[in-house]
C-alpha cells in the first residue's frame, strides 16, 4: 500500500500526539488554584460579616502553593493580629491576642517582612510542597495561644484537589471547575467525621492586588 503525502503527514501528526501524550505534566492543573479568593462569612453572635481572604500563588516548576491568609470585618484586619513576634494586646472582644506563629509581613514588595515597616500588613502564611515538603501550621485566628502540627498536601486522584493533613484532621481544597464564573471551595474535616465541619465557598476577584508582589492576576 501506497500512502499520499497527506496522508503520511496525518500519519505522523498522530503518533507524535499518541507519543506526547506521557509527556503531560500531572501537575499542570495545579494553576487553577492560583488567584485571589475571598468570601464573606456571617458571624450570628457579632452580627457582622468577615471576609476571608486566601491569597494562593502556585509555582508549577516547584510544585509549590503559597497561601497567604487574613480575615477583615468592618474595614479592619481582626487575624492574623497586627502584631509583631513577642507582641501581644487586647483583642477587640477583650481578650489577650498575640502574634501569629505563621505571620509575615507583606506591602508588595514581592518579600516577605519579619518586622512591620508601616506600609502593610501582616497575613498568616502556609506554604508547602505539593506531593512533597510539609509546613508547620497554625490555625488562621487570633488568640493567645495558637493550635499547631505537622501539615503536608497531597493531589488527589482527580488531579486537580488538594488534601491537607494534619493532627486532628484534614482540609479538602480546590477550585470548583463546573460553575461560572470559578469558585474556590475549602471543606475542614475532623477525622473520623462523617460530614464537613465547615464549608467556604470563595469567590475569585482579578480586580484585587496581591499584597505580596503588588500584581492582580487574572482568574483561571
Amino acid at each position: 500500500m501506497t500512502l499520499r503525502t497527506t496522508e503520511i503527514a496525518a500519519t505522523l501528526f498522530l503518533l507524535a500526539g499518541l507519543a506526547g501524550c506521557g509527556d503531560e505534566d500531572p501537575y499542570a492543573a495545579l494553576a487553577d488554584h492560583d488567584g485571589y479568593w475571598s468570601a464573606l462569612i456571617e458571624v450570628p453572635s457579632a452580627s457582622i460579616e468577615v471576609e476571608a481572604i486566601n491569597d494562593t500563588h502556585v509555582d508549577l516548576e516547584t510544585r509549590r502553593v503559597t497561601v497567604y491568609a487574613q480575615n477583615r470585618a468592618l474595614g479592619m484586619v481582626v487575624a492574623p493580629p497586627q502584631l509583631g513576634p513577642g507582641e501581644c494586646a487586647e483583642g477587640v472582644d477583650g481578650s489577650t491576642v498575640c502574634f501569629h506563629p505563621n505571620a509575615v509581613y507583606l506591602n508588595g514588595s514581592g518579600r516577605e517582612l519579619d518586622a512591620a515597616d508601616g506600609t502593610g500588613a501582616w497575613w498568616v502564611k502556609h506554604s508547602w510542597i505539593v506531593d512533597g515538603e510539609g509546613y508547620f501550621n497554625c490555625a488562621m485566628g487570633a488568640a493567645e495561644t495558637y493550635s499547631c502540627g505537622w501539615a503536608t498536601g497531597t493531589l488527589m486522584d482527580d488531579g486537580v484537589t488538594l488534601l491537607m493533613e494534619g493532627e486532628g484532621g484534614y482540609n479538602i481544597r480546590g477550585p470548583l471547575l463546573d460553575v461560572a464564573p470559578i469558585a474556590y471551595q475549602l471543606e475542614r474535616w475532623s477525622n473520623g467525621g462523617t460530614e464537613p465541619e465547615f464549608v467556604i465557598d470563595f469567590a475569585c476577584d482579578a480586580s484585587r492586588v496581591s499584597d505580596f508582589d503588588g500584581v492582580a492576576r487574572a482568574c483561571p
